[in-house]
């Protein structure tokens, strides 16, 4: 009877472990997520991710910026608004940690791409970008833009708003302030405009005097939405159009540092969006290659090659999908009132401060950027970079493993006392 125990034992642990297995090749999916709409399943995997229900994170702590593109991407989606609230006010007590308006952190700010990024976020969902967290995000950007060069290489030029280290950084204030309802500095808009190469495109470095420029699919998508919004910049936009056309693939993808990606054809659909009815067809095409990339659960893969849905991608491919930009996006939210913020003094003076570039490499944290390899301070709150991919393990097929061993256990017990 003990043999037949065991045996009956073993067999049901086999089957328990060969479960495993099962269950560790299929994806998580949602209730919803077979029968949801498209961005309304992507809306519902973010919403997944979040930390505590307002945050995400990463290997070195809170992601703020990537916690700010989902943030923008629920607000396309239009239907996750109590979890949108939740994460908005998370921002606003956290814009010094990110963004350090006031120039008072380990490596002082303000870093201008984060600043625009918050004051973007603020103007989508309904609040005052003048009074966020504490802070006058837009008045920040127009006080800190560089007159020249600086030595410390928090200014590449004259024009560049103070610490942007990115072409995607400058776009980002441009686009704030004009959406904001403040004329960007003139001096601001010709560093951007300048930064277009002969083909159209943008280049994703803030070129210097002697530098080569290339164009990046990537950075030209922010680019639009923000010129679209200047007075004067019709040329520029239309030739950024241009390029745009001509880098689509055949299958309406476009190609970035991880080969044809969500990531990239998410942000030049965006910004073909904002180019007019003309651009109507590449927009369905770019949109078709996406749902193509999205998986089960709701959220869009990296590219075809690299299976399992990316948080990081799917917040650049939700607003696409959804036929929203940055510079017309708006899902207004009532933040919860329990939440404190801080009220620190803002800085409005202009002084040279330690450059991040400047830090000693303990301090530095190497991530993959679109536009290749960057360097940035820990905390810096210079923007997020795209194109990460990471995986959770099963609780469950733990569990079963577990179980599966438990029962192997208890057959053969009574087998080892009968031979004692």
């Amino acid at each position: 009877m003990s043999g037949t125990r065991m045996r009956i034992a073993a067999v049901v642990g086999v089957l328990l472990l060969a479960a495993v297995g099962s269950v560790t090749l299929r994806p998580a999916i949602p209730p919803a997520a077979a029968t949801a709409s498209p961005t309304a399943a992507a809306s519902a995997f973010l919403v997944g991710k979040l930390v505590n229900g307002d945050h995400l994170t990463n290997s070195f702590g809170d992601d703020y910026g990537l916690t700010a593109d989902l943030a923008i991407s629920l607000a396309a989606a239009d239907d996750q608004d109590p979890a949108l609230a939740k994460v908005v006010s998370y921002l606003a007590a956290h814009v010094a940690d990110y963004a350090d308006p006031a120039g008072a952190g380990q490596f002082p700010g303000p870093y201008s791409g984060a600043v625009g990024k918050l004051a973007l976020v603020a103007e989508i969902t309904g609040q005052d970008p003048h009074d966020f967290g504490g802070f006058d995000l837009l008045k920040t950007l127009t006080d800190h833009v560089c007159t020249a060069a600086d030595a410390a290489g928090s200014c590449t030029a004259a024009g560049d708003f103070y610490q942007s280290f990115s072409t995607v950084s400058q776009t980002l204030a441009v686009l704030a302030l004009a959406r904001g309802g403040v004329t960007p500095p003139a001096a601001a808009v010709s560093r951007l405009t300048g930064l277009q190469c002969s083909d159209g495109g943008f280049s994703s470095v803030l070129l210097g005097p002697a530098d080569p420029c290339s164009s990046e699919v990537d950075t030209t998508g922010y680019a639009l939405q923000a010129l679209s919004l200047v007075p004067g910049a019709a040329s520029a936009v239309t030739n950024g159009r241009s390029f745009l056309l001509a880098a689509q693939q055949a299958d309406g993808g476009f190609l970035g540092a991880a080969g044809e990606n969500s990531d990239s054809t998410g942000l030049a659909a965006q910004g073909l969006l904002v180019t007019g009815s003309g651009s109507q067809t590449q927009v369905t095409a770019a949109v078709n290659f996406l749902l193509g990339l999205q998986d089960s659960d709701g959220g869009f893969a990296i590219n075809a090659s690299t299976p399992g849905s990316d948080v990081r991608s799917t917040t650049q491919a939700l607003p696409a999908v959804a036929g929203a930009a940055l510079s017309t996006v708006s899902d207004a939210v009532t933040l919860p009132t329990a939440t404190p913020t801080p009220t620190p003094t803002v800085s409005t003076s202009h002084t040279t401060r330690p450059s991040p570039s400047a830090t000693p490499a303990s301090s530095r944290t190497s991530v993959a950027a679109v536009g290749g390899s960057r360097e940035l301070p820990t905390g810096s709150g210079e923007l997020a970079a795209t194109g990460s991919h990471t995986r959770q393990p099963l609780v469950a097929g733990l569990l079963l493993v577990l179980l599966g061993c438990a029962a192997i256990r208890l057959g053969r017990r009574p087998e080892r006392a009968r031979r004692r």
